[in-house]
């Protein structure tokens, strides 16, 4: 997926991936994501009209087509990149992200990020303790209460949307 988001390529359909079999290597993971949300939303109701997703740099393709499939439906969704300090600017994958990246994100942006009904960060920046990489309590709700996390996968991330 690193080709298509560095060259700005679209992502190649579902069938290409012939059921995902390097996922795990990150190959396809952009598309499946896509495929899972477009699939699971369908045309539930959605709980949300405003919405913020803290991403990684390398996220910002996919959640610019999620912007798109959303605002049709009355949702503003906006996403903010929120850079390594942590591991430094060559990182751009979120589950690198750090706690003391999200935290100084937060803390920089919070005027800006207090309109929003929801803020969503990807569960992939904790380990299954709930810490961050950098030993972080993956708890930013003393930020605002506004923060949730929700899974790394495009249907949990449509389940987090939907009534």
């Amino acid at each position: 997926d690193e080709f298509y988001v560095k060259s700005g390529l679209p992502f190649p359909l579902h069938d290409y991936y012939q059921g995902y079999p390097q996922m795990e290597n990150g190959i396809g993971k952009a598309r499946f994501f896509l495929y899972g949300f477009k699939r699971k939303l369908g045309h539930s109701r959605l709980k949300f009209r405003k919405i913020a997703v803290l991403t990684s740099v390398s996220a910002r393709n996919v959640f610019s087509q999620v912007k798109r499939e959303l605002r049709q439906r009355g949702v503003r969704l906006d996403y903010f990149c929120v850079p390594s300090r942590f591991w430094g600017p060559q990182v751009t994958v979120a589950g690198l992200l750090t706690g003391s990246d999200l935290r100084d994100y937060i803390t920089d942006h919070l005027d800006r990020l207090r309109q929003y009904e929801r803020i969503f960060v990807s569960r992939v920046t904790l380990n299954d303790d709930r810490l961050f990489l950098d030993g972080l309590q993956g708890n930013l709700s003393d930020l605002s209460s506004k923060i949730r996390f929700c899974a790394d996968s495009g249907s949990e991330f449509a389940d987090c949307l939907i009534e």
